[in-house]
């Protein structure tokens, strides 16, 4: 029977699986009786490789070899040659926690509960401790010095591994619909498609702009799985979840670009909404068709809500502000159509 031999047994939450350059899609159960890589290609299953003991993980190295993980354990397997290499022991407070393994030229970058750590020559030789868990990685396609960090509720982060910095960080307030990341692709423009817990994203980083997905534009779920990402050869993009899988061609994605205007919809002074019924002298008109208001000194706690004149969607529409002479950059306030002022 053309099935794989645990999918009975096990939910595909446990499944691990990418393509390596021959087209063939590689498949191993994590943590499972069956210490074995399967290989699919044009609908045949072949049993391929026979691995060390019950992996916790593997990560495609280029096209070539895979990174594995044996509890504390981690080798290097070439497809070629079917060459195991032992590459060292994780340190027991790490290795319990790790969730994602990117290799580079500097080593093995380890992603864990506890943070981003280099791992060469059986040491670990640097760290990044974080204050939420490493969730996934993904290295840079064209910046060769970036490290992409997805976290477990502190959003996005850009981490400069040569710096030593994290170069930006990215979360609600930027446009993010979630600060759970859950697994990271780049398509062919080298944009960030992001699953998160609240849909899918698309991260332009030349912009540093998101643009949400949700169950409203055909998403079958809005959560997503861990670990459950991959770049099909055709250029598709798939996303694993509870309830099976979001296949996607981000070729055929075009942004939005109508930006809608924006009115200002309400108006609070020292936290009291005003309106021109009841305060005249403030709001001689509806707030919206005045150029100007004037305040007196101690009136010096103001609030503005305001709202795009797009309705199809409003949940999506992101709002950013600045206030000339105070506030002379941009600032992105996410979904949240409310600022406030103290004088």
């Amino acid at each position: 029977e053309n099935k794989l031999p645990f999918a009975n047994r096990l939910r595909n939450y446990y499944l691990r699986y990418n393509y390596i350059s021959s087209g063939r899609l590689l498949v191993a159960c994590i943590s499972c009786d069956d210490s074995a890589m399967y290989s699919l290609r044009k609908g045949k299953i072949e049993r391929t490789y026979k691995l060390p003991g019950e992996i916790d993980g593997f990560w495609v190295e280029g096209d070539t070899a895979l990174t594995l993980l044996d509890f504390d354990r981690l080798y290097q397997f070439r497809v070629s040659s079917q060459q195991m290499t032992f590459l060292g022991q994780v340190p027991r407070h790490i290795a319990p926690f790790l969730v994602e393994i990117q290799p580079d030229d500097q080593g093995i970058w380890l992603g864990a509960v506890p943070g981003l750590y280099r791992f060469k020559d059986g040491q670990v030789l640097d760290s990044l401790v974080l204050k939420d868990a490493v969730n996934t990685l993904r290295m840079d396609p064209t910046e060769k010095n970036i490290i992409w960090i997805g976290t477990l509720g502190g959003g996005l982060l850009k981490w400069n591994k040569v710096k030593r910095i994290i170069e930006a960080s990215y979360d609600t307030e930027n446009g993010l619909p979630n600060n759970t990341i859950n697994a990271i692709v780049f398509d062919h423009l080298n944009r960030l498609w992001i699953s998160t817990n609240r849909g899918i994203t698309c991260f332009d980083p030349t912009t540093e702009t998101f643009e949400n997905f949700s169950t409203k534009d055909g998403l079958n779920e809005s959560e997503f799985n861990r670990h459950h990402q991959l770049k099909l050869p055709d250029g598709r993009i798939a996303f694993g979840g509870l309830n099976g899988y979001t296949v996607f061609d981000p070729s055929q994605y075009r942004q939005d670009r109508y930006q809608p205007p924006v009115r200002i919809t309400e108006l609070a002074v020292n936290n009291q909404v005003v309106d021109h019924f009841q305060h005249p002298s403030i709001l001689p008109r509806s707030i919206f068709l005045l150029r100007e208001i004037q305040l007196s000194h101690d009136q010096n706690t103001i609030g503005l809500s305001f709202a795009a004149m797009q309705f199809d969607a409003p949940e999506q529409n992101q709002y950013r502000y600045r206030l000339l002479g105070r506030t002379d950059e941009w600032v992105a306030v996410g979904t949240d159509g409310r600022i406030n002022f103290n004088f």
